[in-house]
């Protein structure tokens, strides 16, 4: 007698099990099965193993990754975005879930679903290594596609940029005139036929043709949804909020040469939304530093509706030629930016520094201050290459001593950092000048200059002393977090470092970074590099300081640029709200759960990839169609990533990315070569092989401005 319910255990019928489970109102083992049911011994234990494994496959049963049994319920209902595969099966990508759901083909074709379509799925099987789905229904209207489109005699064909959507779009009854043949336009698919590859559709909007302006930037925009505009009424918003603003209360700091220090081109106004202006003067003891930041969460209310759209965006996104903000221009250009000249609401971080670098005390504040100058880091470097001269002017002393003490200030934290074990790979800053038309006049990349360093090193130290002050204070926030390698990818990289003579076998590797930096061999070392960085997690945040293994770090945020991410205005609130504790007068303070910071982070997280991959893809558009015409053209390039279907290169005088196919490889390496892993090299029957780091010359095959894809095959030459 269980619960109430009599259980007979004669055998383990599929009605009995479920019985079980029903009448225990918990998930169940085969432990607990075994014992309920009497069934000992491995012949019949195997039985009552495969009975459960069948009615998991039926999608009546759940194993988790504990072993434990539940009734499927619709608890397991998930939305999700499908990718389709080359054989038709499909991955679901799950919010919440590291791992990709797997999606038989025939659920693909039973839901008559396409790559991108959001989906609800069910379980239908779970183990600790994968989760087999199956699709229960759309989720919604489907998402237009971005198509090509072609006149025929009875409407138009749209062919989906997409590539894995593999369908043809017949629209009937359309309006011809209204497009032309190649342009680009966004298209309601239906009556969708995953075994035929056919469906109707409707045009909703046409983009235009690959040489219009901003083509690249309204199909990343659309594909990776980027929001362009701002909700009616919004703007408005900000205005009242303006008008309504006082600097009462604040530390009056107008009296301080503070300087704005950002862009790198030869005019200052690259940048537009000026977050933070430094300054710095020498002390007995050490250093002083003043960064002051935007004060923005005094003009963006907690919860208000200006908050909640920054929310949803996350950050600001720069395409080549256009920036989509994450507030209003009105704040994120005008008032809350810390031109020069003009007073400024901001939220300061004061910080003592011993000359060593370390940090002694620091201390958050309102203020109001003036920026005395808006310099760009090839200016603020000419100044202090030329004692003060920089585009035929002279600057004035107190921005001289500014600019000398940050110099001073650089130079410590430097040597901190390399004493904390910290290894700075040269990255290189791609820049696309772009001309009237849109279209990519010049690739050039950023030169690096001593002033970058400068500010990096001034922004890192506001960031400790906000996340160290978060977390001595007991305080809820947003951190930025790292994870390391794991033993399994220094073990990887350890053993191609055997091979190629940089270790020994018995040599004992933790810090892989350091031992990169050490080769002399300049290509060797370049190797590794994107070795490392293949292996690399990107930084994240989180609510928890579990510290940031690339920066050496126990405590590190981001507190310095609130205007263009919002977990910056986050830290703010949070740091406020710590001050306010404290008996302090502040404006914009917040207090946020650990469930709601959680909830704000993953969204930041996957928000921040999202612009990435937006401004990847238009990028790639630009330099396809930039190579057009270059067919058969060789040029020079490196090795930066080997997988099955081919190998990635990116040609050295632009760092764009092309592929070297896999079923081209025997135009390099002959009748046959060997592929044993991703990242590992890929060694032909003829000695020739493709290994990362490698620099090789690759003939350009084919330039696909409308995908944004350049195929290239590798040349002994």
């Amino acid at each position: 007698m269980t619960n109430g319910t009599t259980i007979e255990k004669p055998v383990a019928s599929p009605e009995h099990l479920l019985n079980l489970i029903r009448a225990k109102e918990r998930p169940l083992s085969l432990t607990d099965f075994s014992k309920q049911l009497e069934v000992f011994g491995p012949e019949k234990t195997d039985e009552l193993r495969r009975a459960l494994k069948k009615l998991c496959e039926e999608g009546k049963l759940l194993r988790d990754q504990y072993h434990n049994y539940h009734l499927m319920t619709d608890a397991f209902k998930v939305t999700g975005t499908l990718t389709v595969i080359r054989n038709g099966n499909a991955f679901l990508s799950v919010h919440g879930e590291d791992k990709d759901w797997f999606i038989p083909k025939k659920e693909v074709i039973k839901a008559a679903a396409i790559h991108g379509d959001s989906v609800v799925a069910d379980i239908a099987f779970r183990d600790e290594d994968r989760t087999i789905g199956k699709i229960i229904s759309l989720n919604g209207e489907r998402k237009p596609l971005v198509a090509k489109v072609y006149k025929i005699d009875d409407g138009i064909i749209a062919t989906p940029l997409d590539k894995k959507a593999s369908i043809n779009i017949h629209i009937p009854d359309a309006d011809a005139s209204s497009v032309s043949n190649g342009d680009l336009a966004l298209i309601d698919a239906y009556d969708v036929n995953i075994l035929n590859g056919s469906g109707k559709g409707r045009i909703r909007t046409v983009i235009g043709d690959i040489h219009s302006k901003g083509v690249e930037r309204k199909v990343a925009c659309h594909n990776h949804d980027i929001p362009t505009a701002f909700p009616e009424g919004l703007n408005d918003a900000a205005k009242e909020i303006v008008q309504g603003f006082s600097m009462k209360g604040r530390k009056d700091l107008t009296n301080l040469p503070f300087v704005t220090i950002d862009g790198d081109f030869k005019r200052v106004d690259d940048s537009a939304d000026l977050d933070d202006a430094v300054y710095a003067t020498q002390t007995q003891s050490g250093y002083r530093l003043l960064v002051a930041i935007a004060d923005v969460s005094s003009f963006i209310p907690h919860d208000s509706e200006l908050d909640k759209e920054a929310r949803s965006r996350t950050r600001s996104v720069y395409f080549p030629g256009e920036t989509y903000t994450m507030i209003p221009r009105l704040l994120s250009n005008s008032v809350c930016s810390l031109h020069e000249g003009k007073l400024r609401a901001v939220f300061v971080c004061d910080i003592k520094i011993r000359t060593n670098g370390e940090i002694e005390d620091y201390d958050f504040y309102e203020a109001g201050i003036r920026s005395a100058k808006r310099l760009s880091y090839r200016m603020a470097q000419e100044a202090l290459d030329n004692k003060g001269l920089t585009d035929g002017i002279t600057l004035e002393t107190p921005v001289m001593d500014n600019l000398r003490c940050l110099q001073r200030i650089k130079s410590a934290q430097a040597k901190a950092a390399e004493q904390r074990g910290v290894v700075e790979f040269d990255r290189k800053d791609r820049i696309l000048s772009l001309n009237e038309a849109g279209k990519i006049q010049r690739v050039f990349f950023a030169e690096k200059y001593e002033t970058h360093d400068m500010i990096m090193h001034a922004m890192s130290l506001a960031n400790i002393c906000a996340a160290k002050f978060m977390v001595d204070n007991d305080q809820h926030g947003l951190h930025r977090v790292h994870d390391g390698l794991s033993q399994d990818e220094k073990l990887a990289i350890k053993q191609d470092m055997v091979k190629a003579g940089v270790v020994s076998a018995d040599d004992f590797i933790d810090d892989i970074a350091q031992i990169i930096e050490d080769i002399e061999d300049p290509e060797l070392r370049q190797r590794f590099t994107l070795q490392l960085r293949g292996f690399s997690k990107p930084a994240r945040y989180a609510s928890r300081a579990i510290g940031h293994e690339g920066l050496k770090l126990r405590h590190y945020t981001h507190f310095t640029s609130p205007i263009r991410r919002y977990t910056d205005l986050i830290v703010h609130r949070c740091i406020k709200a710590i001050l306010q504790r404290k008996g302090r007068t502040v404006n914009g303070a917040g207090v946020y759960s650990i469930g709601e910071l959680d909830q704000i982070a993953e969204t930041i997280n996957t928000t921040d990839r999202r612009a990435f991959l937006a401004v990847r893809d238009a990028e790639d558009m630009l330099i396809a169609y930039y190579y057009r015409g270059k067919e058969n053209t060789p040029f020079n390039a490196t090795i930066t990533g080997t997988k099955r279907f081919g190998t990635f290169l990116k040609i050295d005088e632009t760092q764009a990315n092309v592929l070297f196919p896999s079923d081209l490889y025997p135009e390099f390496l002959g009748d046959s070569y060997e592929f044993v892993d991703d990242g590992l090299p890929v060694k032909g029957g003829n000695g020739l092989s493709l290994s990362v780091g490698d620099t090789v010359t690759v003939l350009l095959e084919d330039a696909d401005p409308w995908t944004g894809k350049l195929c290239g095959v590798v040349s002994e030459e």
